[in-house]
C-alpha cells in the first residue's frame, strides 16, 4: 500500500523547515556579546570596534533593504533593540549610524569630516564587518537554493518510482539487461526490477529539469487530469536548477551554458562572467519556494490520480492533505478543488465538499473578495444542512453562529466531533457564543466538570 501522506507531508515539512530557517536567520551575528556588556561603561576604541561596528553596520544593511521594523521578530527585533541602546550610550555607534549608509552592498560615507572618515573607514577595513556579513549571507542563500532543489527532486523521484513499480515500468526497463555478475547480487526478480528502475531514475535525474519534468508530464497526463501548469512556472523552476548548477559547478559565475538554457526573461539583465550570487536575494528565494510548493502539489495530485483507481479514495487523500495545508496560500489548492468539483466522475457529496473547501481557501488566506460574487451565486437549495451552514459561515452571515449551534445540537457524539474538526469551523473560533457552546458540549460528551475550559480562545476578547 502506498503511503501518500508521507510523500506529500515530507515535502511540505521540508519546505516549511527551509522557509522558517531562512526567515528566522536573517541575522545570526553573535550580537548577544554586546548585550552581555554594560553598554553604559566607558569603552576603549578597541571595545567600540569589537562590540559596536558589526551590529550597527548590519542594521544599516537591513534598512538599506527596506526592512519594515514593524514586521521584525526574533533576532532582528533583538538587533534593533540592542543598537538603539548602543546609540544612546556610545558616540561611536551613533556616529557610524548617522554618517554611513550602504548602497548595493557597499559602504557610502555621508560625512565630510576627513579625519573621521579616514578613522572609521580603517575600522571597517580592519574588521571587515560588511564583508563577513555578506559572505555569511551568501553561503546561507546558496544553502537554501540547493536544498530547495533537493526537496523538490526528492519528491518527484519518489513519485516516479512509485508509479513505475505499480505495474508501469514496462517501457522503462523492458530492453534493459543485467550481467551475470550483477544478477548474483539479487535474491529474486523483484529485487533486480527495483534495481533497474532505480538505475533509470538515477540516469533521468542527471538530465536537465526540463527533461525529467517532461517524463512526469507524459506518464501522469497532468494537463488533462488537473490543468496545464503555466509555462512561466516551469521556466522559473528550470532557471532555479540552472542556477544550482552554476553554484555547484562554476562557483556561481554566469557562463554561456546558463545564458543559453534559461528563458530570456530571467537573463535579460544578467551578463556572462558576473557572480550569480548577487541575484540570490530574499525576494528571489521566497518566490522560488512558492513556485516549488505550487508545482509540487500539482505533480503529487497528478501521480495520485494516475495510480489510484477509486475516485472516493483519491478525493479523501487529496482533501486530507490540502485541508491540512490550506492556510499556506498555495494557489494549486483551489485549482485542484475546482477540478474535482467539475469532474463528473467524483461522488456528488465529494464534489460539494470540494466546492466548499475551494471557497474556504480564499476565506482563510484573506482573498475572500476574489470569490465573494461567485459564492453568492452558489446554490445550496436541495443540499444538506452542512452545506447551507457552510455558506453562511463563509459569508459571515448575521445568523451563522446561531444556525451552526442549532445544527450541532442535532448531531450525535461522533458527528459532533467530526464536524467541529472541519477546518471550516475554525472560521468561527473568534465567535464567543460558538466557543462557549463547544466548551459546554465537549465537557458534557467526555464527562468532566461543566465549567472546565477546553478551548483556549480568549473569550473575553471575541465577538459574537
Amino acid at each position: 500500500m502506498i503511503n501518500w501522506h508521507n510523500i506529500y507531508n515530507d515535502f511540505i515539512i521540508q519546505l516549511k523547515n527551509i522557509e522558517n530557517m531562512y526567515l528566522n536567520s536573517e541575522t545570526k551575528l553573535e550580537i548577544e556579546q554586546v548585550l552581555s556588556k554594560d553598554v553604559k561603561q566607558k569603552r576603549s576604541i578597541g571595545d567600540a570596534l569589537y562590540y559596536e561596528v558589526s551590529p550597527i553596520i548590519y542594521r544599516i544593511l537591513l534598512e538599506s533593504r527596506e526592512h519594515d521594523s514593524k514586521e521584525k521578530s526574533g533576532e532582528i527585533t533583538k538587533l534593533y533593540e540592542m543598537t538603539d541602546k548602543l546609540m544612546e550610550a556610545s558616540q561611536y555607534s551613533k556616529f557610524i549610524y548617522e554618517n554611513f549608509e550602504i548602497k548595493n552592498d557597499e559602504v557610502i560615507i555621508k560625512n565630510d569630516n576627513e579625519a573621521a572618515i579616514k578613522f572609521f573607514t580603517n575600522c571597517f577595513a580592519e574588521s571587515n564587518v560588511l564583508g563577513e556579513i555578506l559572505h555569511k549571507e551568501k553561503l546561507k542563500n546558496i544553502n537554501v537554493l540547493v536544498n530547495l532543489c533537493i526537496i523538490f527532486e526528492n519528491m518527484c523521484s519518489k513519485l516516479l518510482k512509485t508509479y513505475y513499480l505499480n505495474g508501469n515500468d514496462v517501457n522503462l526497463i523492458e530492453n534493459k539487461s543485467l550481467s551475470f555478475k550483477e544478477l548474483k547480487k539479487f535474491d529474486d526478480i523483484e529485487e533486480s526490477r527495483v534495481f533497474l528502475v532505480d538505475s533509470e531514475l538515477d540516469r533521468m535525474f542527471r538530465e536537465s529539469f526540463v527533461k525529467w519534468y517532461n517524463e512526469i508530464k507524459k506518464v501522469t497526463n497532468i494537463e488533462s487530469k488537473i490543468k496545464k501548469i503555466d509555462d512561466e512556472k516551469i521556466e522559473s523552476i528550470n532557471e532555479l536548477y540552472q542556477r544550482r548548477n552554476l553554484l555547484v559547478h562554476a562557483d556561481g559565475i554566469v557562463n554561456s551554458h546558463y545564458i543559453k538554457n534559461v528563458d530570456f526573461r530571467y537573463v535579460k539583465e544578467i551578463k556572462k562572467g558576473i557572480d550569480i550570487n548577487h541575484y540570490n536575494n530574499k525576494e528571489y528565494l521566497l518566490e522560488k519556494m512558492k513556485t516549488i510548493e505550487e508545482v509540487g502539489t500539482y505533480i503529487f495530485c497528478a501521480f495520485l490520480m494516475s495510480i489510484e483507481k477509486d475516485k472516493s479514495d483519491i478525493f479523501n487523500i487529496i482533501n486530507k492533505e490540502l485541508l491540512k495545508n490550506i492556510k499556506r496560500n498555495n494557489n494549486a489548492i483551489p485549482e485542484i478543488y475546482k477540478n474535482i468539483r467539475n469532474d463528473k466522475k467524483y461522488d456528488e457529496f465529494d464534489k460539494m465538499l470540494a466546492e466548499i473547501n475551494y471557497y474556504l481557501f480564499f476565506k482563510v488566506n484573506n482573498k475572500y473578495s476574489e470569490v465573494e460574487e461567485e459564492l453568492e451565486k452558489y446554490n445550496v437549495r436541495g443540499k444538506g444542512d452542512e452545506f447551507k451552514i457552510a455558506k453562511k459561515i463563509l459569508q459571515n452571515s448575521d445568523d451563522c453562529v446561531e444556525t451552526t449551534i442549532k445544527y450541532l445540537e442535532k448531531l450525535d457524539t461522533n458527528e459532533f466531533f467530526g464536524t467541529i474538526s472541519w477546518p471550516l469551523m475554525k472560521v468561527l473560533e473568534n465567535k464567543r457564543e460558538y466557543n462557549i457552546y463547544c466548551n459546554k458540549r465537549i465537557n458534557k460528551e467526555i464527562g468532566i466538570e461543566e465549567n472546565t475550559v477546553l478551548i483556549t480562545s480568549a473569550l473575553d476578547n471575541t465577538s459574537i
